[in-house]
């Protein structure tokens, strides 16, 4: 979710992740963070819904999304980082 939502909306800046190989590092970096709040608000009390969407958020926001156009990465680049990124 998070890799696909950066190609989507930040392609350069996945770019010089990938590039610098920080790309996985970020990637976890960002989920674990979310998986945290997830938990966090799970013994809050908060309902397991509310807390799957506001994870979902915070790996994916939804501001911003079509005010801008964004560049996309050629299809062969995005299938290599994916692969990469994935094993």
């Amino acid at each position: 979710m998070r890799l696909d939502w950066m190609r989507d909306n930040h392609p350069e800046y996945l770019m010089d992740l990938y590039r610098e190989g920080n790309l996985q590092k970020t990637i976890m970096d960002d989920v674990n963070q979310a998986n945290d709040h997830y938990v966090m608000l799970l013994k809050k009390g908060v309902s397991q819904e509310q807390v799957a969407e506001i994870r979902t958020s915070l790996l994916a926001p939804a501001e911003g999304l079509g005010m801008r156009k964004v560049p996309q990465l050629p299809n062969r680049v995005w299938e290599t980082i994916v692969r990469r990124v994935t094993s």
